[in-house]
């Protein structure tokens, strides 16, 4: 069963780092996955005309769309209206959307773990996106991005409840067909 797996040293140690930060467990926070970049700027060295078809590109793009940070930023004031002590942690797919974020709460309410630049797909890099995916996992409730594997695997990792941006969040106006 893949939500008894134990995550490594590494994973371990960032995760109990990031509640250290956060002066409170996980399972007390909400947890955010922003993935939001357009594909045209997403991963380095990937042809995304070679590697997905012309449907998919466009859902792919529309959903990304959706989970635009500011879309998360009204969710989490919701939230933070009926919850103040209420802690975030994010993982997002670019610095910018998870500034943007932090930038919109007070000191301390939006935590995460540090990437040190990475924005690859490095040994260390996945290692880090891996914690990120076992936090998302271990919080009261995640903020996820539809059409995102990522938001998908931390749900299969064990989130208890989750809201997908543009489904339950946001702007809710559905993909044309």
């Amino acid at each position: 069963n893949i939500q008894n797996l134990k995550p490594s040293g590494f994973v371990a140690n960032a995760i109990a780092e990031l509640e250290k930060q956060a002066n409170t467990s996980l399972r007390n926070m909400v947890g955010v996955h922003i993935r939001n970049l357009p594909l045209d700027v997403d991963i380095k060295n990937v042809e995304k005309d070679k590697e997905y078809t012309e449907k998919s590109r466009v859902a792919m793009d529309f959903w990304r769309s959706k989970a635009s940070p500011d879309a998360f930023i009204a969710e989490m004031q919701t939230i933070t209206n009926s919850d103040p002590d209420v802690v975030f942690f994010v993982a997002a797919d670019s610095q910018a959307s998870f500034d943007k974020v932090k930038d919109a709460f007070p000191p301390g309410k939006v935590v995460a773990i540090p990437k040190n630049g990475c924005e690859s797909r490095t040994k260390e890099c996945l290692e880090l996106a891996l914690a990120d995916a076992i936090a998302l996992s271990r919080t009261k409730l995640l903020l996820g991005s539809n059409w995102s594997s990522f938001t998908e695997l931390a749900q299969r990792l064990g989130a208890k409840k989750s809201k997908l941006a543009g489904v339950h969040f946001g702007d809710l106006t559905p993909l044309p067909t």
